[in-house]
Protein backbone atom coordinates (compact mmCIF):
# COMPACT_ATOMS: atom_id res chain seq x y z
CA UNK A 1 0.00 0.00 0.00
CA UNK A 2 2.41 2.95 -1.39
CA UNK A 3 -0.01 5.80 0.03
CA UNK A 4 0.07 4.62 4.04
CA UNK A 5 4.12 3.87 3.02
CA UNK A 6 4.40 7.33 1.95
CA UNK A 7 2.49 9.00 4.88
CA UNK A 8 4.50 7.33 7.41
CA UNK A 9 8.15 8.32 5.23
CA UNK A 10 6.60 11.66 5.71
CA UNK A 11 6.00 11.30 9.54
CA UNK A 12 9.45 9.49 10.38
CA UNK A 13 11.46 12.25 8.24
CA UNK A 14 9.38 14.67 10.20
CA UNK A 15 9.83 13.19 13.73
CA UNK A 16 13.63 12.55 12.93
CA UNK A 17 14.43 15.97 10.72
CA UNK A 18 15.78 13.98 8.20
CA UNK A 19 15.90 16.86 5.37
CA UNK A 20 17.49 19.23 6.77
CA UNK A 21 19.89 17.12 8.29
CA UNK A 22 20.81 16.30 5.20
CA UNK A 23 20.65 19.05 3.60
CA UNK A 24 23.33 20.38 6.82
CA UNK A 25 25.95 17.83 5.68
CA UNK A 26 25.60 18.83 1.98
CA UNK A 27 27.34 22.17 3.49
CA UNK A 28 29.81 20.66 5.11
CA UNK A 29 28.28 20.81 8.61
CA UNK A 30 28.28 18.33 11.63
CA UNK A 31 25.67 19.79 13.70
CA UNK A 32 24.44 16.63 15.65
CA UNK A 33 22.55 18.11 18.42
CA UNK A 34 20.71 20.62 16.42
CA UNK A 35 18.91 17.96 14.80
CA UNK A 36 17.55 16.46 18.09
CA UNK A 37 14.09 14.49 16.71
CA UNK A 38 11.27 12.98 18.43
CA UNK A 39 10.79 9.05 19.01
CA UNK A 40 7.63 7.77 17.73
CA UNK A 41 7.19 4.35 20.12
CA UNK A 42 4.62 4.78 22.57
CA UNK A 43 3.37 8.05 20.83
CA UNK A 44 -0.28 8.84 19.69
CA UNK A 45 -1.26 8.65 16.24
CA UNK A 46 -4.60 10.10 15.04
CA UNK A 47 -6.25 8.63 11.80
CA UNK A 48 -8.59 10.32 9.83
CA UNK A 49 -11.02 7.58 8.20
CA UNK A 50 -9.88 4.66 8.89
CA UNK A 51 -10.94 3.09 5.32
CA UNK A 52 -9.06 0.69 3.18
CA UNK A 53 -5.60 3.12 3.21
CA UNK A 54 -6.35 4.28 6.88
CA UNK A 55 -6.33 0.64 7.75
CA UNK A 56 -3.02 -0.18 6.15
CA UNK A 57 -1.22 2.80 8.29
CA UNK A 58 -2.57 1.30 11.82
CA UNK A 59 -1.81 -1.84 11.12
CA UNK A 60 1.94 -0.46 10.23
CA UNK A 61 1.72 1.90 13.26
CA UNK A 62 1.00 -0.44 15.92
CA UNK A 63 4.06 -2.84 14.84
CA UNK A 64 5.94 -0.09 15.50
CA UNK A 65 4.55 0.93 19.14
CA UNK A 66 2.72 3.36 18.26
CA UNK A 67 -1.30 3.92 19.92
CA UNK A 68 -3.69 4.49 17.23
CA UNK A 69 -6.84 6.15 17.33
CA UNK A 70 -9.01 6.99 14.43
CA UNK A 71 -11.71 9.78 13.97
CA UNK A 72 -14.82 7.90 10.90
CA UNK A 73 -18.37 8.67 11.93
CA UNK A 74 -18.92 6.14 9.04
CA UNK A 75 -17.62 3.18 10.93
CA UNK A 76 -18.74 1.55 14.53
CA UNK A 77 -16.36 1.10 17.28
CA UNK A 78 -16.09 -2.66 17.02
CA UNK A 79 -15.14 -1.96 12.97
CA UNK A 80 -12.36 0.56 14.37
CA UNK A 81 -11.24 -1.69 16.94
CA UNK A 82 -10.96 -4.78 14.45
CA UNK A 83 -9.06 -2.63 12.29
CA UNK A 84 -6.11 -1.92 14.74
CA UNK A 85 -7.52 0.93 15.99
CA UNK A 86 -9.74 2.74 19.37
CA UNK A 87 -12.08 5.44 17.84
CA UNK A 88 -12.33 8.58 19.51
CA UNK A 89 -14.76 11.57 19.22
CA UNK A 90 -13.14 14.71 17.55
CA UNK A 91 -11.97 16.80 20.01
CA UNK A 92 -10.06 14.15 21.41
CA UNK A 93 -8.66 13.23 17.96
CA UNK A 94 -7.18 16.90 17.71
CA UNK A 95 -6.29 17.11 21.46
CA UNK A 96 -4.58 13.80 22.08
CA UNK A 97 -2.66 13.05 18.94
CA UNK A 98 0.96 13.07 18.66
CA UNK A 99 0.91 12.63 14.95
CA UNK A 100 -2.62 13.33 12.97
CA UNK A 101 -2.31 11.56 8.93
CA UNK A 102 -5.06 12.21 6.87
CA UNK A 103 -7.10 9.61 5.08
CA UNK A 104 -10.57 10.68 4.40
CA UNK A 105 -11.91 11.27 1.23
CA UNK A 106 -13.07 15.04 0.05
CA UNK A 107 -17.00 15.45 0.47
CA UNK A 108 -18.40 18.30 1.81
CA UNK A 109 -18.05 17.05 5.58
CA UNK A 110 -14.35 17.18 5.27
CA UNK A 111 -13.68 20.18 2.84
CA UNK A 112 -11.67 22.35 5.04
CA UNK A 113 -12.04 20.68 8.19
CA UNK A 114 -8.66 21.41 9.49
CA UNK A 115 -8.70 25.31 9.71
CA UNK A 116 -7.53 27.71 12.41
CA UNK A 117 -9.32 26.88 15.17
CA UNK A 118 -8.39 22.67 14.83
CA UNK A 119 -4.72 23.72 14.47
CA UNK A 120 -5.11 25.34 17.57
CA UNK A 121 -7.09 22.58 19.68
CA UNK A 122 -3.70 20.62 18.78
CA UNK A 123 -0.75 19.62 20.89
CA UNK A 124 2.45 22.48 20.60
CA UNK A 125 4.18 18.97 19.53
CA UNK A 126 1.56 17.48 16.76
CA UNK A 127 2.91 16.30 13.91
CA UNK A 128 0.36 16.91 10.38
CA UNK A 129 0.44 14.47 7.60
CA UNK A 130 -2.04 14.78 4.29
CA UNK A 131 -1.78 12.66 1.96
CA UNK A 132 -5.30 12.65 1.19
CA UNK A 133 -6.39 15.78 -0.46
CA UNK A 134 -5.51 19.44 -0.26
CA UNK A 135 -8.70 20.61 0.03
CA UNK A 136 -9.09 18.66 3.08
CA UNK A 137 -6.80 21.48 4.64
CA UNK A 138 -6.86 25.13 4.61
CA UNK A 139 -3.36 26.15 3.69
CA UNK A 140 -3.24 29.88 5.13
CA UNK A 141 -3.96 28.07 8.59
CA UNK A 142 -1.61 25.40 8.10
CA UNK A 143 0.81 28.10 7.33
CA UNK A 144 0.20 30.33 10.60
CA UNK A 145 0.33 27.12 12.46
CA UNK A 146 3.50 26.14 11.64
CA UNK A 147 4.73 29.66 11.25
CA UNK A 148 3.56 30.65 14.74
CA UNK A 149 4.49 27.36 15.98
CA UNK A 150 0.68 26.26 17.13
CA UNK A 151 1.93 22.80 15.53
CA UNK A 152 5.90 21.50 15.20
CA UNK A 153 5.36 20.25 11.87
CA UNK A 154 3.56 19.31 8.54
CA UNK A 155 3.80 17.01 5.65
CA UNK A 156 2.15 17.84 2.59
CA UNK A 157 1.91 15.47 -0.56
CA UNK A 158 -1.35 16.84 -1.99
CA UNK A 159 -2.57 19.87 -2.57
CA UNK A 160 -6.25 22.42 -3.88
CA UNK A 161 -4.30 23.10 -7.08
CA UNK A 162 -1.92 20.95 -9.19
CA UNK A 163 0.43 21.29 -9.90
CA UNK A 164 2.06 23.66 -7.60
CA UNK A 165 2.78 27.52 -8.99
CA UNK A 166 6.32 28.37 -8.55
CA UNK A 167 5.83 30.99 -6.09
CA UNK A 168 2.91 29.26 -3.82
CA UNK A 169 2.98 29.93 -0.55
CA UNK A 170 3.96 26.27 0.62
CA UNK A 171 6.75 26.19 -1.57
CA UNK A 172 8.09 30.08 -0.13
CA UNK A 173 7.54 28.95 3.40
CA UNK A 174 9.49 25.61 2.95
CA UNK A 175 12.36 27.28 1.67
CA UNK A 176 12.96 29.52 4.60
CA UNK A 177 11.90 26.82 7.57
CA UNK A 178 12.47 23.79 8.54
CA UNK A 179 9.63 22.28 9.90
CA UNK A 180 7.58 21.75 6.69
CA UNK A 181 7.77 18.79 3.70
CA UNK A 182 6.26 19.32 0.41
CA UNK A 183 6.11 16.32 -2.24
CA UNK A 184 4.60 16.55 -5.64
CA UNK A 185 1.35 14.19 -5.15
CA UNK A 186 3.85 10.83 -5.28
CA UNK A 187 2.20 8.90 -2.18
CA UNK A 188 0.75 6.44 -4.69
CA UNK A 189 3.67 6.55 -7.36
CA UNK A 190 5.96 3.52 -6.93
CA UNK A 191 7.07 0.96 -9.47
CA UNK A 192 5.28 -1.77 -8.43
CA UNK A 193 1.70 0.22 -7.64
CA UNK A 194 2.21 1.21 -11.68
CA UNK A 195 2.81 -2.53 -12.78
CA UNK A 196 -0.15 -3.45 -10.39
CA UNK A 197 -2.54 -0.50 -12.37
CA UNK A 198 -0.96 -2.11 -15.67
CA UNK A 199 -2.42 -5.05 -14.84
CA UNK A 200 -5.86 -4.35 -13.90
CA UNK A 201 -5.95 -2.23 -16.87
CA UNK A 202 -5.67 -5.00 -19.23
CA UNK A 203 -7.44 -7.60 -16.59
CA UNK A 204 -10.75 -4.95 -17.18
CA UNK A 205 -10.22 -4.19 -21.19
CA UNK A 206 -9.68 -8.31 -21.58
CA UNK A 207 -12.92 -8.76 -19.47
CA UNK A 208 -15.01 -6.51 -20.93
CA UNK A 209 -13.70 -6.84 -24.82
CA UNK A 210 -14.17 -10.91 -23.92
CA UNK A 211 -10.95 -10.90 -25.38
CA UNK A 212 -9.01 -14.47 -25.18
CA UNK A 213 -5.63 -14.51 -23.42
CA UNK A 214 -3.51 -17.15 -25.38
Amino acid sequence: MPTAEHALALLFALARRIPWANSSMHRGYWRRWEYLGVEITGKTLGILGIGRIGTEVAKRARALGMEVMAFDPYVSSREVSKRGAKKVGWQEFLSKSDFLTLHAPLTLETKHLFGKKEFLEMKNSAIFVNTARGEIVEEKSLLEALSKKKIKAAGVDVYPEEPLSKNHLLRRYAKSHDNLIITPHIAASTHEAVGRASAFAGETLTEFFGWRVW
